[in-house]
């Protein structure tokens, strides 16, 4: 399909930097004129042509990995159309989202794979939340991003797409490079790669990298530094060349990365919200009695009846001013990845190969953050009475504007002796078994088939430290005296306490088997027909301790229910069929139609598990379902000098994970589980143009439309209780009454996802002197708001960031300048709602700041 020409002697760079940060092919010279060099990329798990594959695909060779600094999977985010993320309340808990497939809760949407072993994690506790996700990535040959949903081939994570890392491979010659950057904030990059033969049968691959920051931000409160981070890495990889028709590659990755606490604000609440259960929200900016704007510590009086409290707008931009964490030394996160894997690919007989995967990743690290976002509070809140007897202006303010921390059944216990300190500090490891075997054919001709049996193991271990009394305890334990929350004696007694330093205790065991299996038949000359499937099987074991909150103390095991044990087991069947049909050499169309399935699990929630006459069950959710519909096109014009690529997709959305709400608790507090508590419908196009406009000049646009709709969402996290729980406990029963069992948000959009997504970028590429080569590229990225949840009362406002690099090289010798975020936009990142513990557990916005405007140089060596 793709035209070949004679290349002329180019820069090295030319591949690099010629094509747009989500193209998967560049434009490269050749004595004819200009021309798009194919591409070969794995997501089919069969080698081809990127522009014959019936896929809404891009791919990055390694030049563009190098050029574009892509160095996590967050950067990969940003430079994928249609692809998104959010960043939840911990240090590495990032959560993909692909085609407006937005995790609201349960398990992750998107499958995280390096060289096709899945190394998708889901945290114990957490919302499509995973540590892998954000680990650092270096030494990689290509990375390839399938948008829409890919089961069928990659597995039990593949719900709404995946992302594959593809490390490079040991090379027959010597060769080595000398990396090294400097920029801005305190940031310092080196990485070193060997490689070559050890003898004519055996390759090896040697990398070391190290990379540190110190930075971005302040935390205002304190002075302390938020963000720093250092990573080191190693890798060694042999390949095994016994025969002609044998490949052994053996591969192992070691990565040590340590960060402080994140950089995140908090815009707090600043409206009152009332629900006519006739299924309308109704919010309430300016008192209805005087005008004046509400005071949202008192908001059944501010709207006239009963109310509750919570951040309602857009996100203003971000500033250090939004930071107020408390300073602990123990907040950051650590974590330590070892990873082996062994490939082995077998061509037996003409046409037919046998291939076998095999991996086992540990991984293990400690994630400690400040989990109220507030500076230390030493008091409850001192207000003078409740609605309607509530007196403006009564409530000290411990630095805090709305400060009213609820003294009845959370936190009666908070003086200056035990301040609230609410730390989260988590130990947790991981271990994971994979083992895929793969049987394929492929003689050039009209069929080609493959079939393969998968197995995955996942041992999950967690040791909970959490404490809301953080300042008075730490992983050593201790003993306090104060008053209890909802621990035997009565609520609000004093009492001492002493705690031996035992974590809560949590875990989880994965087992999953997987047969699967593609067909491709060219049944005519210029229509094809592929046909894949996955069926799966999986089940789950969970056991974890059953706590009593009592705030003075982390952990107190209920004596009658100490432990919660919990099991599962699933299964699906996940076909994809696809219709291709080449109108000609330049233009290929395809149609397709694919089911994924998306596992259930268990919540983990020993304040709902311990109650008394609790429904353990309701803690266990189902499988999450979606069917798509794609029509997408692949042309080439001019004789492969410009490329159009697109696709148009409808998606059914059925059983949706998500947060529901249960009132029957230990503490009395309400707490959020997983239920299939919803349906959705997502729809959109993506277009791809690439163009080399002239022999220097190359162009490119990618563009995203996604538009998402709740088409059934009722739950009682929607709007719940009116108020959180406040005064006496016939107050509080009064508004359990009140709350709404069906509060319905179906029409409204989903969240974090933007409606708009545009990504422009131009190189231009020219020679320096004799010797050296050199490029400048601008790179400009749109995205739209986004709202913060399934409400749409809140919103973070859209962003254009733009990015810009110039380099020289002559081969040998490579030198690089940058400017990122060179307007330097702070509309946040990524911003969720979260109950800010201090104003009452008020809904707040809790906002994360993109990076800002750095300068850099990068210096690179090849020998």
């Amino acid at each position: 399909m793709i035209k070949r020409s004679a290349p002329l002697r180019r820069s090295k760079l030319t591949l690099a930097i010629a094509m747009a940060t989500l193209t998967t092919t560049a434009p490269t010279f050749a004595q004819e004129g200009l021309f798009v060099e194919e591409i070969l990329v794995t997501a089919r798990k069969q080698t081809e042509s990127l522009q014959d594959v019936p896929l809404a695909l891009s791919a990055f060779s390694a030049n563009e990995i190098e050029t574009l600094a892509i160095e996590s999977t967050e950067d990969v985010i940003k430079l994928t159309p249609g692809l998104t993320y959010t960043r939840g309340i911990g240090g590495q808990d990032l959560r993909p989202d692909i085609r407006g497939l937005t995790p609201l809760s349960g398990r992750a949407n998107i499958a995280i794979l390096v060289d096709g072993v899945d190394i998708t994690s889901d945290a114990l506790q957490g919302t499509g939340a995973g540590q892998t996700v954000a680990l650092g990535l270096y030494d990689l040959e290509r990375i390839e991003v399938v948008r829409g949903p890919q089961s069928a081939l990659f597995g039990r994570n593949a719900f709404g797409g995946a992302i594959n890392y593809i490390t490079k491979k040991p090379s027959s010659e010597f060769e080595g490079s000398i990396n090294l950057e400097a920029a801005e904030w305190e940031t310092y990059k080196a990485k070193a790669s060997l490689s070559g033969p050890i003898t004519d049968n055996i390759l090896y691959r040697l990398n070391i990298a190290h990379s540190e920051t110190g930075g971005q931000y302040d935390n205002p409160s304190e002075g302390n530094r938020l963000g720093e981070e250092e990573v080191d890495s190693i890798s060694v990889a042999l390949q095994f060349l016994p025969t002609d028709d044998i490949e052994i590659l053996t591969r192992l990755d070691y990565s040590d990365q340590e960060m402080g606490h994140t950089a995140v604000g908090y815009n707090g609440a600043n409206a009152c919200f009332t629900e006519d259960y006739d299924e309308t929200v109704k919010v309430v900016t300016n008192d209805v009695t005087t005008g004046a704007p509400v005071d949202v510590r008192d908001c059944d009086t501010a709207a006239g009846e009963n109310a509750g409290a919570r951040f309602y707008g857009t996100t203003p931009d971000f500033d250090e001013s939004q930071i107020g964490l408390s300073d602990d030394s123990r907040f950051g996160t650590e974590t330590e990845q070892l990873q082996w894997t062994t490939l082995v690919s077998y061509e037996f007989a003409d046409d037919y190969t046998f291939t076998s995967n095999t991996a086992y990743t540990d991984m293990e690290g400690t994630d400690s953050f400040d989990l109220d976002y507030s500076p230390t509070v030493t008091s409850v809140g001192d207000c003078i009475g409740f609605a309607p007897a509530f007196v403006p202006g009564s409530c000290s303010s411990q630095g805090l504007p709305n400060f009213q921390l609820s003294s009845l059944a959370v936190f009666p216990w908070v003086d200056g002796d035990n301040p609230f300190n609410y730390i989260s500090d988590r130990d947790y490891e991981r271990e994971v078994i994979f083992q895929d075997f793969r049987l394929s054919f492929d003689a050039g001709d009209d069929v080609r088939w493959l079939v393969g049996l998968e197995y995955y193991y996942e041992e999950t271990n967690q040791d909970d430290y959490s404490a809301a009394n953080g300042s008075n305890l730490d992983r050593n334990g201790g003993t306090v005296t104060g008053k209890i929350s909802a621990f035997p004696p009565p609520a609000g007694t004093v009492v001492t306490q002493t705690w031996d330093g035992s974590p809560f205790t949590a875990e989880r065991e994965v087992n999953s088997f997987g047969i699967y299996g593609s067909y491709d038949w060219m049944f005519q000359e210029d229509w094809e027909i592929s046909l894949s499937f996955r069926y799966q099987e999986e089940e789950f074991d969970i056991e974890y301790d059953n706590s009593i909150a009592s705030g003075l103390v982390p952990t107190l095991v209920d004596p009658l229910t100490p432990v919660t044990k919990a099991d599962g087991d699933y299964d699906a069947f996940n076909p994809r069929v696809v219709l291709t049909h080449y109108l000609n050499d330049d233009i290929m169309l395809y149609g397709s139609v694919s089911k994924g399935t998306k596992p259930g699990g268990h919540t983990i929630e020993p304040d709902i598990s311990a109650a008394p006459g609790a429904d353990v069950d309701k803690l266990t959710y189902d499988q999450e379902e979606l069917t798509s519909y794609e029509f997408g096109w692949k042309t080439s014009w001019m004789n492969d000098r410009f490329i159009a690529n697109g696709a148009l997709f409808l998606m059914d959305n059925t059983d949706k994970q998500a947060n529901n709400r249960e009132y029957v608790t230990v503490s009395g507090t309400p707490r959020s589980f997983v239920d299939n508590i919803g349906e959705t419908e997502i729809q959109g196009l993506e277009l791809q143009l690439v163009g080399a406009v002239n022999e220097y000049w190359t162009a490119t646009l990618n563009y995203a439309f996604i538009e998402t709709e709740v088409t059934d969402f009722q739950n009682q996290s929607a709007y719940g209780i009116p108020s959180p729980p406040r005064g006496t406990p016939a107050d509080e029963a009064t508004r359990l009454a009140l709350a709404d069992p069906d509060a319905d948000q179906s029409g409204n959009d989903l969240p974090y996802t933007p409606k708009h997504n545009l990504q422009l970028s131009n190189n231009f590429d020219f020679a320096v002197g004799d010797e050296f080569d050199g490029y400048l590229r601008i790179d400009g990225r749109f995205m739209s708001e986004r709202y913060l949840s399934t409400d749409n009362l809140s919103k973070v406002d859209d962003a254009i960031v733009w990015d810009i690099k110039a380099g020289i090289t002559n081969g040998v010798y490579e030198v690089t300048a940058y400017l990122d975020n060179v307007e330097n936009e702070d509309a946040p990142a990524s911003a969720i709602t979260f109950p800010r513990f201090a104003e009452n557990l008020r809904d707040q916005a809790l906002v994360y700041p993109r990076a800002k405007r750095t300068a850099g140089v990068r210096f690179k060596y090849n020998f």
